[in-house]
């Protein structure tokens, strides 16, 4: 697997290509290598500071801010955890003392600071500063969280690099959530350097859940019980209509369970959630202060749930979001985990821009499910891209629960900041288990696969940032379909010199759409086919290229075929601009004209070994005769007794 997917390199090269061995020195050899190791109590409840953008450029998303954070506030933040509030513009500004969150009326309180009214400069440093001095407040801030949610680039001192410093040596984690194209672009950088995560909302794309996917992300693992997130969807709906979803409860979660509607008017709202015969409603009044949600008591029935949406007096635009918790601590959750790429994507022609998401059941991977990306770019476009595990192209292994997919660059319309929300929904999923048995039986596979019940899950990429974008032509095709890793020689026919081989087939351009045609070629040298695959010898192909990851199967046979020689064989995939993928990986056929190789001549082998056998059997026979006429012989030669025998 590492020479075909590293083209024969040796493991060496392929680790010095990586950046941390790029223009590194090899380091002072007298410096103690000794490790440092540092023991930590973990904290037993969080310490979250919220830091709100109120200058002048967020007049536009203050409401919006308020909504969402308000969500946090009243349904992420976990119980014991201690919460406070900073704004900040010109200067920075203490809007809610950290308070512990023992009750719902803690959380309303919390929630009614949160900002309304956006005015001044941009001052992310003074910001950091109120939020530092407030937590220094705490017995211990080390691994405390402050969340920074601005829209704009700082103009104001103190700066960022001025505060920076204190933070990190306290330990203090910074996530930050850029609102908008204009958002300072350093923000991924604190984020880094203080080991927290960096995200993105564009406020130019049309009904977006990623105000509130933002926010509520980096919470979810915040206390001892993980928060799974099933679902997020935006809700449009004018006075009177009924907007409709479902969502599934699995047999790993159910505790805590929570739908939720984030709007900026709640009156008269009918937020209503039936299962079998129960059902569960919420009518939304004047007072209530951005979020109206149903928590069903106790552990939720597995199931398919239906939610319905409706208003009496308003229009509804919201973000609809469901979580829930594990059935227990011990239990093996199943979940969704986005495995990042580079943080800065360096755009051109040929870019290779791969996406990674796990689906996991506890440490045992899930396969058969159905995974999309939802990509929202700065501009306001957005486009969905499916992630297969398939082991085409950016992906690397067949079920190994890693589902992967490129992004194109003609997929990527405007550079700058990229939000990404991947959804995983299985509804006829497996999981690969190993498989116990009693001693002494004999196996030859370690794992089978178990079918689990339906599922959905929804989780965020950290931001990534795309640069050096240029619109290419979209009539000009310049990316080739993937290179074929899966060839095999699958059957022989030597009354009739045919061959079969198979292999799986791949995308249009890399992993995506159909191809066109296939090019086999095949040679008596592997090293011009492998150099110069395009000058050997070829054989017809008739059948149309089938979906990436489908298996193909073609039967053909080898031209003036020479007895006791070897030929090697490759196969690539065409587009329909006549862009060839890289070469597959090399099989080969060796024809012999030995009798004693072929099935159907081992007759005579069988023959040989008979007289061989008989021939054994006849010196067997004749020594034992030998030895019985050696011992009579003995006998007879007995000599008689003295006469002095007794």
């Amino acid at each position: 697997m590492h020479n075909d997917r590293c083209s024969e390199q040796s493991s060496w090269d392929i680790i010095r290509q990586h950046k941390d061995y790029k223009a590194t020195s090899p380091g002072n050899p007298l410096v103690n290598t000794r490790p440092e190791i540092i023991l930590q109590q973990t904290q037993i409840s969080g310490r979250f500071c919220l830091l709100i953008d109120v200058s002048g450029s967020m007049k536009n998303f203050i409401d919006d801010a308020k909504d969402a954070l308000t969500t946090v506030i009243k349904t992420i933040l976990p119980n014991e955890s201690y919460v406070g509030i900073v704004s900040f513009s010109d200067n920075g500004h203490l809007r809610k003392r950290m308070t512990k969150i023992t009750s719902e009326s803690d959380r309303n309180s919390l929630a009614d600071s949160l900002p309304v009214i956006a005015v001044g400069g941009t001052s992310i440093g003074a910001g950091l500063e109120t939020c530092y001095q407030e937590l220094l407040t705490l017995n211990n801030v080390t691994g405390s969280v402050i969340y920074l949610a601005t829209d704009g680039k700082e103009n104001k001192s103190p700066y960022t690099e001025e505060v920076l410093p204190k933070l990190t040596k306290k330990g203090i984690v910074i996530h930050t959530l850029a609102i908008g194209s204009s958002a300072d672009k350093k923000l991924n950088n604190i984020s880094k350097i203080t080991g927290g995560s960096s995200y993105f909302y564009s406020s130019e794309t049309v009904d977006s859940t990623s105000l509130v996917d933002a926010l509520i992300e980096p919470f979810t693992e915040s206390s001892k019980d993980r928060i799974i997130r099933i679902k997020t969807v935006h809700a449009v709906i004018s006075t009177h209509q009924v907007f409709e979803t479902n969502f599934v409860i699995d047999d790993t979660i159910g505790r805590d369970t929570i739908v939720q509607l984030t709007t900026h008017v709640l009156r008269d709202v009918n937020l209503t959630i039936k299962h079998s015969e129960m059902t569960f409603t919420k009518i939304g009044t004047a007072g209530d202060n951005s979020v109206i949600y149903v928590k069903i008591p106790g552990i939720a029935q597995i199931g398919n749930y239906d939610v319905f949406l409706s208003s009496t007096t308003n229009d509804i635009s919201g973000t609809l979001s469901i979580f829930s918790k594990p059935v227990s601590s011990k239990q093996a959750v199943l979940q969704v985990n986005v495995l990042n790429t580079e943080p800065e994507i360096q755009y051109s022609a040929g870019l290779l821009f791969p996406l990674y998401a796990a689906v996991y059941k506890g440490l045992l991977p899930v396969t058969n499910a159905t995974v999309m990306a939802v990509i929202e770019n700065e501009i306001g476009d957005r486009f969905n891209t499916i992630l297969k595990d398939n082991a085409i192209g950016a992906d690397v292994s067949l079920n190994d629960g890693i589902y992967s997919c490129y992004i194109l660059p003609n997929e990527l319309s405007a550079n700058g900041r990229l939000s990404i929300k991947v959804i995983a929904e299985g509804y006829s999923a497996k999981v690969v288990v190993e498989v116990t048995r009693s001693p002494g039986t004999k196996f030859t596979d370690d794992f089978e696969e178990q079918s689990i019940g339906p599922f959905m899950r929804v989780a965020l990429a950290r931001e990534i940032t795309v640069k050096n974008y240029t619109l290419l032509d979209k009539n000009i095709d310049l990316i080739p379909p993937s290179p074929i890793l899966t060839l095999q020689l699958s059957n022989i026919s030597n009354e009739d010199n045919t061959y079969t081989i198979t292999w799986y087939a791949v995308g249009d351009d890399l992993d995506k759409g159909n191809a066109t045609s296939y090019d086999i070629r095949y040679s008596d040298k592997f090293q011009k086919l492998k150099t110069d695959p395009g000058h050997q010898q070829t054989i017809t192909v008739g059948i149309i290229p089938k979906e990436p990851g489908e298996t193909e199967s073609f039967v053909f046979q080898i031209p003036n075929i020479q007895t006791n020689s070897t030929y090697y064989i490759a196969v690539r995939a065409v587009d329909d601009q006549n862009n060839t993928g890289d070469l597959s990986n090399i099989i080969s056929v060796s024809i012999l004209n030995d009798r004693y190789w072929f099935d159907d001549e081992n007759t005579d082998g069988l023959s040989i070994a008979f007289l061989v056998g008989i021939s054994i059997g006849a010196v067997i026979i004749v020594v034992i005769l030998l030895v019985c006429v050696i011992t009579l012989i003995k006998k007879k030669r007995v000599p008689r007794m003295s006469n002095y025998a007794i």
